[in-house]
Order: C-alpha cells, then structure tokens, then sequence
C-alpha cells in the first residue's frame, strides 16, 4: 500500500452574509436593474447578468416567495452570484432587483467570475487538481455561461524523464437569464457543452539513446486558458491551436548492439488533414542511413494558428511533399556518400529529383551526380528561396555532373583532374569537360565546350557564377589572363548555341629560367571550322612565338563567338594565317624580327618587320604586300590593318634610322617606297636631316626632303628640297643665322620654277631696352628672276608699360615687277589688367604713287594688323566685361585719292551671371562697319542675349545688315532647348527666326525638334522645317532662305554602343513649283563604340506633284577608321538608281567611290 500526501484548500459560498447583524450597510448609488432567471439542475449559485453589485440592494424572490438574506440565500456582490439555501428544482423562477457598478468585475486565475474552485496539491510539485464549480463567464454581447471545470497538472520525474502537462476538462450552459432593464436580442451563439485540453510530454532516456513523445488535443469550445498560463504555458498559442491535435514521437540515438537507430513522427492537423514529418536513421560503424519527409495535406488551412517558425513557407508547399534518402560508408580507407532528394506536387504529380554520389579515398576525390526538373513542374515559386533561384532556371533540363581528383601518379606529380557535365534540353544539349595532369616542370590540360544547334537551356548559365566559370574556361583557351567585359561576354555566351571548342595546352620548363608552351585549338561549326595553334618559348632574355590560324570557308558561326573571340580570331571566313616574332635583349640592345602572312580565296598579304636598337642607334626596316583583291583585310584582326587596307595592291618597303653618332652630332633618315603592278603606281619618300652642333654656340643643321610619285593627284607635290643653315650665338654681339635652300619641283602638273635661296640675319640688343635686327634674302629663280628683301627694325621700351618700333623693308625685283618699299611705326601701352593699346602708322613708296595706313587696336596684347583686319585683337577682360576692337584706316596718293576706313568692336559679358529667376545670363553687342571712297560698303550690328530656367535654355539674337544702296536687312532670332542629356525622356529643340528683307519682305525660318525616349535603347524624334537657310557669304545676312518646308519621323535603336539601327520617313514640299518628295531610309551602324563605324544605309525617294514623277533609290556603304597618331583612312561606296524620270546629268545607275587615305611622318 501507498498513498501520496495530501494537501486540499476550498472556499465554499455558504458562510457568506449568513448573519443579519453583518449585514452591509445600505449604499446610495449605482445602476439599478431585475434579472428573470430560469433554474437549471444541478447549479449551487445563480449568476446574475451582472457583477460589482452595491452591497444591501438586492431583493431576491423564488417563485413568489421573497428570500431573506442571510437565512434563505447568500450572496457575493462582487462576482454577482446568488446561493440560494433552498431546495431548487429545474425550471424554477428566480426574481432579482439590484444595483451594480460598472468597474472591473474581480476574476479568478482562470479567467472565470464566481467561485474560485477547489485546488488540491495532492502530490506538491508533482500534481495537482483544480476543481471549479458554478463559475460564471459574462460575454460581451450580454450572454451569463457558468462553467463546471475539473483539470489535472502533472510534472512527474520518472527515473531519468519526465512525463509533464495538462488535463482539464470543462462543461458549460448557458444561463437563462434576462434584465427587465437591459434586454439582448441578438445574442450569438454559445458553445456549450463538454470540452477538454490535454497536452502531455514525455521525456526520458532509452537504451543509451532519449526517447520524447508530445501528444496535445484542444476542443474547439475549450475556453479556460487560464489554468494553461498558470502552469507555465503560452495559452495565446494554444488557444490558436484549438480544433487541432498534435501527436509527436521521436526516438534518437538508441542503441541496439553496436548500431544506434532513431525514428521521428511529428503531425499536426484537423480532422483528416494536416502536416506530417517523418524521419528515420540507423548507424552502425562507419554506415549511416537517414531518411527525411514532408508532406503538408493539400486541403489543410489552419497555417496561421501553427506553433512552427517555418509556417509561411508551409503554407507555400500546400499540396507537396518532400523526401530525402542519404547514406555514408566512412572508414580508414575511404568515404563514400549517396543522397537523393525529391519534392513533389501531389496533385499534378509532378516535380523534381536530384541525386548525388560521392567517394573519397586517399588518392581519389570522386563526385557525381544528375538532376532532373519535371518541364510540367509550376510550383518552383513555391520552394525555399534559395531553391526557386536554382531550379527556377532548369524546368525543363536535366543536368548531369562527374568530377575526379586522383593523385595516382605519385607525389612528384600533379594530381589527375577530371571534370565533365552535361545539360540537356528537347533539342540539344551543353557540354563541358576539363582535364589536367601534371609533374614538377610540366603541365598538360584539355577543355571542351560544345553546344548544339538546338540547345535552349542557357538559363543556368546566364549571368549566374556557374556561367562565369564558363566564360572564363573559354577565354582561357585563347591565352591565360585574357582581359574581357565580363557584362558584354555573358549576352554572348547565351547565344553561343551551334558552336564547339576543344583545347589542348601543354607548358614545360625545359632549362631553368625558360618555359615553353603549346596550345592548340580547334573550333566545330554546322558546316565548318577552325584552329588556332601556338607555341611559345620564353627565356630571361630571348622570346620566339609562332601562330598559326585556319578557318573554314563556310565557317559561319562569327556572330555566335564570344567578343573576345572575335578579337583573335576575326571574321572573315576561309581566312588561313601564319605569325612568327623573335625578340631577343642582346647586353644594352634589343633586336626584334616578326612575320606575317595571311592566305584567303581571293588573296592575302604578308610583312616583314625588323628592329634594332642600342642607346645610340635605333633601326627598323619593314615590308608590307597587300594583294589587290584582298577585299576583306579591314576585318582582320592586326594592328596595322588600317595601314594594310590602305596598302592594298602595292608592294611596300620603308627604313628609319635615328644614329646619335656622337655626342653633339644626330642622324635621322626616313625611306619609303610603294609599288603597285595592278595599278601601275609607285610612291617614293626620303627625308635626311642631320644636326650637329660643335660648340655650345653654334648649330648646323642639314635637311633633304624628296618627294616622287607618278599618282596623277599627286604630281603636284613632286619635289626636292635641301637645306643647310648655321646659328651662331656672338655672345653680347646677338645672334647669326644663315642658311642655303634649294627646291625643285617636278611633274607634268608642276608650274612653279626652282629656285635657289640664302638668308642671314643678325640680331643684337644696343642695351636692355632697345633691339636692331638687320634681314637679308637672295632669291633666284631658274627663269630667270630674282628677288632680294632687305629688312631692318630697331625697337624699344620708353617704360615698363610703353613701347616703339621702326621697321624699313625693301624689296627689288627685275623685270616688270615693281620695287617695293615700306616704312612701318607703331607705339603700344599697357593699361594694366591685362588690357593693351598700340597704334601704327606705316608710309610706302612705290613707285611714283604712296600709300599711307593707320591703325589702332585695344584688347588683349594689342597687336598692329593690315586695316581690313581691324578689330581682330584678342578681347580683354575688365570687372566682369570683355571687350575689344579696332580702327584702321588706308589712304593712297596720287589722282585716285582713295581713302578706305574700317572699324570693329565688340563688347560683352566675361562669364555668366545670374537675374532673376534666369542663371547663366550672357550678354554681347558688337559693330563692324566698312567705307570706301566715301561710302557705305558694310554696317553690321548684333546683340546676343541667353540664359537657362531651370535645366531649359533661351536665347535671343539681333543681327542687321546694310545693303549696297542703303536699305537695311534685319534677323531676329528666338531660341529654347529643354535639357539635351540623352538621359531625359523628353527633348525639344526650337529654332524660330524672322527675316525682315530689304524692301520690307517677310521671311519665317523655323526648326522645330522633338525627341521621345520610351526606353533606354529607343529614341523617337519629329522635325519640322520650314524656309531653310543655304549658306552663301556674298549674300546679305549670309544665307538664303529656301521657299521649302519638310516634316520628318525618325525612329533610332542603338544596342550596346556597337550596333544602331534608325529608321526615317521625310515629306519635302518645295513651295515655287509646289513639288512634293517624300523618303524613307533606313541605316544600320555597327562598331561604332570602337571609334570605326562602319555604316549602311537605304533610301527610297518618290517625287512627284508639279513635276515629272521620279523613284530614286539610294544605297551606301561607307567606313570611317578611328584616326591613328600618323594615319586616317576613310571609304564611301554608293549608288543611286532612278525610276520613271532620270535627272538631269544622271543615269539610270550612278555609283560613288571615294577612299581618302592620309599618312603622317
């Protein structure tokens, strides 16, 4: 026999006011009401419809008899609970008048108004029991429940567990009771009857291992959650959780033997449905098993009330499951591994699996594997985030992998790598596979990267890691450490479909300090293919390289390689090419000698190209051949393809020399030679110049310069010229110069006559402020003619900011040419500020007649200029101003008595100000006027005004000029911009100018422009055009409006920098024979990022109206080459072929060429 101690406490509610002499004062106050309450069974106390009654106002009736209190019935004011000391019997009619307040109605701890409950500690710390009997509930919508509860609380330690929770059972009815006062009528629904919480846990240890079970059932009416609170639980959460049963077991690590086996069963839910998780394991040794599921019922909803941190994404996989299988074998000797994971949507019974195999031993690192995504699968959103990211990309493919690390070879080798996988779609399928092996000076490597034709399944790939390595393995096969664009590269790389590449590389250390390399690759397309081979070998001061490139005829696959490909390899088609280069560094100089030849159907070229230098001698030598019908060379990827394109069809050979013989002696000569059969040409340039200088003080220079070809554009320049001249420093004496020259021309276009030349000049200083300089030039003509200038000038500062200058020339011909002699004065003065005067004054005689000129300029460095020129001094700045101008007048003498006079000047604002609610505020007004024998031959006046609002620009000009007979034309223009960044989405342009003609006339100019860009690539634009303007400088105002107006749509996409395609349609109206042109065009740019756009374009053109109709049509290629420090080369290719009508000087068919080509030395 045992008994457990016992330990009860209660309050029961028949001691209450049980004597008339305690009986509470009456109390004045409070809301007065009458409950009609009908008794039911079994119920010690009648709850009243409300609590916080005022003590001594009640007045209690049963049936029609009236209770005295303390005798017949009881009472508790607070909770407002009647115990009548009377027999009841169901159905019995309890009348109630009272008074209540409305404060806060005291409560018990189990939420529950009335009797408190009997609690028994029958084991203390181990049990209780909770009894409640009677106990009221006041709901909001007026409802009186009273509540029979009887719960147990457990918490026993069981050897070396514990079993722990909760027993509650609870009965409510609803109570019969209405107010006089205070009738409800819409009451809800009570729930009523029996409910019970049970929620139990065990935990304990079993077997070596631990062993937790949970099992928790909540009616759906269960309502005292007060006793879970109580007992240390979250009532919130199981209160939630009501409806739902959970049952849990899971067993871990228990052993049986030497193995460990575990088992989990976890489940939630309602009724039928709900989640399930399962798992199971078993080790022994070095082998464990494990299995894992998920299966969330798809028509369970109750995830928000779930306790699980996770519930959301439960709530995703409604209607999936999930399986995982994994097994480990480890031992001394080797790992080994195997998974496989499944998830599945139960309805559509569809999903995905992955699988995984992997073996490590101490030689051998083996990982393979496949995964498989259902093309049918949709609930990719449904997974982990981690997981859509992943497999969102691979509905549809199925991926296999097999990587190899095996160090089989020894420990002086490399270890063996081998990697391989595969993605294969519907159509085609991705290849890649990588080995290497290597020792200790040595290393080979393949790779191979193959995709089909129809392979669609590059989203892995794209712009995810994985398709970086990719990228990187392929850049790799055209050198280690190939820079690229990783952006640019990955919009390649996905459409790479159709393409094979296959590498070998194999790099050795023959000799210390010198390694040598040999790669070879091949490229696969639909119809041909490629291969580039190459072999390195590299020392301390010795390097020899060899390349040698092939492509097939119809190897087609350009567009599908990546950029960096297409920047080895180039793209033209059937090209076969050879590059050999040797550099060696011979003790203080280098010598280097390259080869190049290039083979396709329709020719090649090669070239030679030798250099040596030390630190006084620098030597190169080249040879260049381009055939005439190597059209394509402009594609080929080389340095100098610009230079060779432009080489087409000639023979070309050049030598530069640059020898410092001595110290104070230097030697530069330049020969260059071309030759064309094809097209009956040669070139030839030579250039000597040789500087010596023997003393600190003197330098004598000789130069040679030839010129010769027999190109009929360039005969004209066919000449020879030599030079000697000497510089001798006379120390305070000045300075000496005298020099030789001679020139003859040549050509059957020539028509200057050789000359020969001698100059001297000596310059000296009298004193720190006055210098003479004394000018001699002998010239003689091989015709016979001669010239001698005689020049002398003599100049000095009065002051630091006043200066004078003399200057005499003379000039004597023979023949019919007259002498000439000119006598020049002029003084400048400096304001300060940077702001100068000068004036001149210049007498010169003639012959019998003279001339006299005076001039005068202000501005920045004042200088003295010819009297037509006045005015064309640099501006100065003063106080935010600049200004600057001039007058110069010239007279003759004799019987004409010409004077002509001009003046210039023009003053405006030096940087821009701010007025207002206008910024960048600039100002100008300028004058320029012209007389001749006492008239009007020009009069110009202009004024400027512009400014911003915001990013928007305005302005406003005023131009006026005078007509030959005095009637004056006027310009005004107005003009405003918005923000002009290729960033806005919304550009305008407009140009509105009116032209006020000499005899009163009215002419409108307009340019209306306006650009839309919907998108980042696209640009719309409208222009409107009306009386265009054509330049012409003997017109007044300068132009001549065109009685014609256009409207034009033109509609650009530009890709990346490198491509541009733009589309235009132009309606032209012209307004004297009411003729009507409309056009349509469309243009194509490509590489124009690279600085060379090649351009092509078409045009339609429909003329008709007041004329013959007439169709043109219009095409064109043109090539513009990025300018090179000493080269440009240009091309334009173009016809234009008429319908119906032909114009006038045409024909049908029109073509235009034109190559322009300049080199610089």
């Amino acid at each position: 026999m045992w008994a457990l101690p016992l330990a009860a406490h209660s309050q029961t509610p028949f001691n209450l006011n049980n004597e008339d002499q305690n009986a509470p004062a009456n109390v004045i106050g409070g809301t007065p009401t009458i409950d009609l309450i009908t008794v039911r069974a079994n119920t010690p106390g009648i709850p009243l419809r409300h609590g916080n009654v005022v003590p001594g106002s009640e007045r209690v009736q049963l049936q029609s008899a009236i209770l005295n209190r303390g005798t017949d019935y009881s009472m508790d004011y607070a909770t407002g609970v009647v115990y009548v000391a009377r027999a009841l019997k169901a159905g019995d009619a309890v009348t109630v008048s009272y008074r209540y307040t409305n404060q806060a109605t005291q409560s018990s701890s189990l939420n529950l108004n009335g009797i408190a409950g009997f609690k028994y500690d029958i084991a203390p710390g181990a049990m209780s029991m909770t009894l409640g009997y009677g106990m009221t509930e006041r709901t909001a919508d007026g409802q009186v429940i009273s509540t029979n509860l009887f719960g147990l609380n457990n918490n026993f330690n069981i050897g070396g567990g514990a079993i722990k929770g909760l027993y509650y059972f609870g009965d409510r009815q609803k109570v019969d009771a209405n107010s006089i006062y205070d009738p409800v009528s819409a009451q809800g629904a009570a729930d009523e009857g029996q409910s019970q919480m049970i929620v139990q846990s065990l935990q304990t240890k079993f077997m070596g291992g631990s062993l937790n079970a949970d099992y928790q059932n909540i009616s759906k009416n269960f309502k005292s959650f007060g006793a879970a609170t109580s007992a240390g639980y979250n009532a919130g959460q199981l209160e939630k959780e009501r409806g739902l049963t959970r049952i849990g077991f899971d067993l871990k690590d228990v052993k049986v033997g030497s193995s460990k086996i575990g088992s989990m069963f976890k489940t939630v839910g309602e009724g039928a449905s709900g989640i399930d998780w399962r798992s199971y394991s078993f080790a022994s040794g070095g082998l464990e098993l494990n299995f894992n599921s998920q299966r969330v019922d798809s028509d369970f909803t109750r995830f928000a009330d779930l306790a699980e941190q996770d519930r959301e994404q439960l709530k995703k996989e409604l209607g999936m499951s999930r399986e995982s299988y994994s097994a480990k074998f480890a031992s001394k000797a080797a790992t080994m591994s195997f998974s496989t994971d499944k998830i599945e949507d139960m309805r559509a019974g569809n999903g995905l699996e992955q699988r995984k195999l992997a073996l490590k031993t101490g030689n051998i690192d083996l990982n393979l594997g496949e995964r498989s995504v259902d093309k049918s699968f949709t609930r990719v959103g449904s997974l982990k985030g981690d997981e859509t990211a992943l497999y969102g990309r691979e509905v549809g493919l199925k991926r296999q992998w097999l990587s190899l690390e095996a160090g089989l070879l020894g420990k002086s080798y490399q270890p063996i790598k081998f990697s391989q996988s595969l993605i294969d779609s519907n159509n085609g399928s991705y290849r890649a596979q990588d080995v290497s092996v290597g020792g200790k000076g040595w290393s080979l490597e393949h790779s191979s990267r193959t995709a089909d034709k129809g392979f669609a399944g590059f989203a892995p790939l794209d712009k995810t890691e994985e398709g970086n390595k990719e990228i990187a393995a392929i850049a790799n096969m055209y050198g280690k450490g190939l820079k690229y664009n990783l952006g640019n590269e990955q919009n390649y790389f996905k459409n790479s479909a159709g393409i094979g590449r296959s590498f070998d590389r194999l790099t050795a250390e023959p000799f210390k300090g010198w390694t040598f390399q040999f790669d070879s690759l091949r490229l696969t397309g639909q119809e041909d293919g490629g291969s580039v081979n190459t072999i390195a070998l590299n020392g301390k001061d010795f390097n020899v390289n060899y390349r040698k490139q092939n492509l097939g005829q119809k190897f087609n696959e350009f567009s599908s390689l990546m950029e960096f490909e297409r920047n080895q390899l180039g793209a033209i088609a059937g090209l076969d090419r050879t590059d050999f280069s040797l550099n060696m560094n011979l003790k203080g100089s280098k010598l280097a000698y390259s080869q190049t030849s290039a083979d396709t159907s329709t020719g090649g070229m090669s070239r030679q190209q030798f250099a040596y230098s030390d630190k006084k001698l620098q030597v190169s030598a080249n040879a260049r051949e381009v055939d005439p019908g190597f059209d394509s060379i402009g594609s080929m990827v080389d340095p100098e393809k610009n230079m060779l394109a432009g080489l087409k069809g000639f023979n070309e050979h050049d030598v530069n020399v640059a020898w410092q013989i001595l110290p104070n002696l230097h030697l530069s000569f330049t020969d260059y030679s071309a030759d064309s059969d094809s097209l009956s040409q040669f070139n030839r340039i030579q250039n000597t110049v040789l500087n010596w200088k023997p003393s600190k003080n003197t330098e004598i220079g000789y130069v040679k310069y030839s010129n010769n070809s027999n190109d009929p554009l360039s005969v004209l320049f066919a000449n020879v010229t030599e030079k000697i001249s000497l510089v001798q420093n006379l120390g305070r004496m000045g300075t000496f110069k005298w020099s030789d020259e001679t020139q003859q021309f040549d050509g059957s276009n020539a028509t200057q006559a050789d000359f020969h030349r001698q100059y001297f000049s000596l310059e000296t200083a009298l004193d720190k402020n006055t210098k003479v300089k004394t000018e001699q030039t002998r010239t003689s003509y091989d015709n016979g003619d001669r010239e001698n200038v005689s020049a002398n000038t003599v100049s000095t500062n009065l002051s630091k900011r006043l200066g004078v200058s003399l200057t005499e020339t003379k000039v004597d011909r023979n023949g019919d040419d007259r002498d000439e002699s000119n006598r020049n004065y002029g003084f400048w003065y400096d304001l300060g500020s940077g702001v100068q005067i000068a004036y001149g004054y210049a007498r010169q005689l003639n012959g019998d007649n003279g001339a006299t000129q005076q001039n005068f300029s202000v501005g920045q460095t004042a200088n003295l200029t010819s009297p037509d020129k006045a005015g064309a001094t640099n501006q100065a700045t003063m106080g935010g101003i600049k200004f600057g101008g001039g007058y110069g007048e010239q007279s003759w003498d004799g019987s004409t008595e010409r004077t002509q006079a001009f003046s210039k000047m023009s003053i405006g604002t030096s940087k821009p100000f701010k007025f207002g609610f206008l910024s960048d505020v600039n100002l100008n007004f300028g004058v320029d006027t012209a007389a001749d024998y006492s008239k009007w031959v020009r009069e110009n006046k202009m004024l400027g005004f512009s400014g911003k609002i915001g990013s928007n620009s305005l302005g406003f000009n005023y131009l006026g000029q005078m007509y030959t007979n005095g009637v004056r034309a006027v310009d005004r223009t107005f003009t405003f911009a918005t923000d002009q960044s290729d960033k806005r989405w919304l550009r305008a342009s407009i140009f509105y100018k009116a032209r006020t003609l000499p005899y009163g006339d009215q002419v409108m100019i307009r340019n209306f422009n306006v650009t839309a860009k919907p998108s980042k690539n696209v640009e719309l634009t409208h222009q409107l055009v009306t009386n265009p303007e054509v330049a012409k400088g003997d017109a007044i105002l300068g132009s001549i409006p065109q009685a014609a107006r256009s409207s034009s749509w033109k509609l650009d996409y530009k890709n990346s920098g490198y491509f541009t395609v733009g589309g235009e349609w132009k309606e032209m109206v012209n307004e004297q024979n009411n003729a009507l042109s409309r056009t349509g065009s469309i243009n194509v740019t490509l590489f124009e990022k690279s600085g060379s756009p090649l351009k092509l374009s078409y045009g339609l053109e429909e003329v008709n109206g007041n004329v013959k109709r007439r169709v043109a049509n219009r095409y064109s290629l043109q090539f513009d080459q990025k300018a090179g420090p000493n080269q440009t080369f240009s091309f334009f290719a173009g016809n234009l072929n008429y319908m119906y009508d032909i114009a006038d000087g045409f024909k049908k068919n029109n073509w235009t060429l034109r190559m322009d080509y300049q080199l610089r030395f």
